[in-house]
């Protein structure tokens, strides 16, 4: 989790990074929020590959479940290691090593309460 404070995020913010990572209109305006700190997508998409993938992750104890999402565990930090060091998913890294920690779970909280 590149872009994640102490290799943790809830499940919607991750959904926004699956749906933004798809997409370059999309990075353009999440480069953009990262420099505003303002979201401006009123929703995203909400992918069930991407909760088939945390349950599989989770089973082969990759991750953990915490009171507000996941966390990589001491294996998952390792698995995702040796993928970037491999060179799996260069792009990807790129972008979210450029916009760093700027995604903040309030900012991905702010739309979210709009849904209610």
């Amino acid at each position: 989790m590149l872009a994640s404070h102490s290799k943790k995020s809830s499940t919607v913010r991750l959904h926004l990074f699956n749906w933004i990572l798809k997409d370059e209109g999309r990075r353009t305006k999440l480069t953009q929020a990262s420099v505003t700190k303002s979201l401006q997508f009123p929703a995203w998409g909400l992918d069930p590959a991407l909760d088939t993938a945390l349950a599989f992750a989770k089973a082969d104890g990759l991750i953990e479940s915490t009171s507000t999402g996941v966390k990589l565990t001491v294996n998952g930090k390792e698995f995702c290691t040796r993928a970037l060091k491999a060179g799996l998913f260069e792009e990807d890294e790129a972008y979210l090593n450029k916009i760093g920690l700027t995604i903040t779970e309030k900012m991905v909280g702010t739309i979210v309460e709009r849904w209610s």
